[in-house]
């Protein structure tokens, strides 16, 4: 049911969602006083939607992520400042060919681009050398299975055109910029927000920052991602979860040679290597994911403690570094597919800390105790792409305008049944913890 838009808003977080939704209430309701709140200046360099490349691909089964997934992706690709970062080399998709759910994905979204697409923007990978000889060239020749560490993963595949990479710290910028442009936005930069300030009833009444000032608006918007569990209980909802990710230094040489290779995937070893941009080639592998379970101050009662996985990033720790396990995984792994990188040293290695909700569906939605807060979080390893359309549908939602399939797959009620997030492709497990892997202690 639609309800009246509210005259000032508080958006905690500067990222994808929380850029994306300030510019759609800009837009729209240009009459809305914003304020954006984050702990660094955008675009913050350890949030989950900045790095040196993204992908943006719309090979989804699910026909409602497929669809919005284009829509989204031209309007990228014809946004006059957004194309210089923009970058469409296609994405390989990749398996072992044995039995198994991720393997059973990669058939369903093969026969998908089968049936969607014209035999012009996909072609198929049968067999390991036409997996490897697509990456490195008609005359190459792939490892010899003797000096692999393990049998065979990559097997078979097939390339989808339609997919690009981007500059995800360069697209952040440009949409920074333009709320900086927007006399309705106003940001609130450095200082992060200690809790959010309650009124009766339950009803949020705006934050609390770390230096004391209090800020009030009649609506906020939480759009802190893996950052969440500080400010609100996601009762089991949302967590934080963190993926590795190594950077190897390409010569000019290098560079040159593989600078318009499409991103490779494996879905069944979850190992990513990415378009290179800016001479780096990133590989960043996907697993269950590792938590950083803390003890933080209780959301709604400060006098009381919860558990719950929160972000250690680089700049945290700048000694953080993937475990020797890690590497080595990533290594042997590049030994089939990219050989001559295998013993590279990496320039520089790190985790990507996201915010998986548990089905890998989005949550926009009211919360569901608190009157005035929205959520606008739980991209769940996928949720980047749709960058020009999220603030759109936190606009609809807090609106009451949402189209109802949405509303049934952003709802916090959805998340109750969990699942395993086949939308970004994590693999089956349980997240391990941190510090044992990492080695480093769980801290705040």
């Amino acid at each position: 049911m639609a309800q009246d838009f509210p005259d000032t808003i508080i958006i905690i977080g500067a990222g994808v969602f929380g850029l994306s939704t300030a510019l759609a209430v800009a837009r729209h309701h240009p009459s809305t006083k914003v304020t954006v709140i984050d702990r660094h200046t955008p675009p913050v360099q350890d949030g989950t939607s900045v790095d040196t490349s993204k992908i943006l691909r719309p090979d989804y089964v699910d026909k409602v992520y497929e669809k919005l997934a284009d829509k989204a992706q031209a309007l990228i690709k014809n946004d006059p400042e957004l194309q210089p970062h923009y970058f469409e080399r296609g994405f390989t998709f990749c398996t072992d060919g044995k039995d198994g759910e991720m393997n059973t994905l990669w058939e369903q979204m093969f026969d998908n681009i089968k049936v969607t697409q014209p035999a012009a923007k996909w072609n198929e990978l049968k067999d390991p050398g036409t997996v490897y000889r697509h990456l490195h060239g008609e005359d190459s020749d792939s490892t010899p299975t003797s000096e692999l560490a393990g049998p065979r993963m990559w097997m078979k595949g097939y390339t989808s055109k339609r997919c690009a990479t981007v500059n995800a710290e360069g697209m952040i910028k440009v949409y920074y910029d333009r709320c900086c442009q927007q006399p309705s936005i106003n940001f609130v930069l450095g200082t992060p927000v200690d809790r959010l300030l309650y009124g009766a009833d339950s009803c949020v009444d705006g934050v609390v920052l770390e230096d004391g000032r209090a800020l009030r608006a009649q609506t906020t918007v939480l759009a802190t991602g893996a950052w969440s569990s500080r400010l609100v209980n996601l009762d089991h909802q949302m967590h934080a979860n963190a993926v590795g990710i190594a950077y190897i230094k390409l010569s000019p040489e290098e560079y040159e040679k593989y600078k318009d290779i499409a991103c490779h995937t494996n879905l069944v070893t979850g190992v990513n290597l990415f378009t290179p941009l800016g001479g780096y080639l990133k590989i960043l592998r996907r697993t269950a994911g590792l938590r950083n379970t803390v003890t933080l101050k209780d959301p709604k009662d400060p006098s009381k403690t919860c558990q719950a996985s929160y972000p250690l990033t680089k700049m945290d720790d700048p000694t953080q570094t993937l475990s020797a396990e890690m590497e080595q995984s990533i290594r042997d792994e590049m030994r089939e597919i990219l050989p001559q990188f295998a013993n590279h040293p990496f320039a520089q290695t790190k985790f990507c800390w996201l915010e998986q909700t548990t089905n890998g569906e989005f949550l926009i939605c009211p919360h569901p105790k608190h009157n005035n807060l929205h959520l606008a979080t739980g991209g769940s390893l996928h949720g980047w792409k749709f960058l020009p359309l999220l603030g759109e549908f936190v606009v609809d939602s807090i609106s009451g305008k949402l189209e109802d399939v949405l509303v049934r797959k952003w709802s916090w009620e959805s998340k109750t049944d969990a699942k395993q997030n086949k939308f970004g492709f994590m693999t089956p497990g349980e997240p391990r913890e941190f510090q044992q892997v990492i080695g480093h202690l769980s801290q705040l």
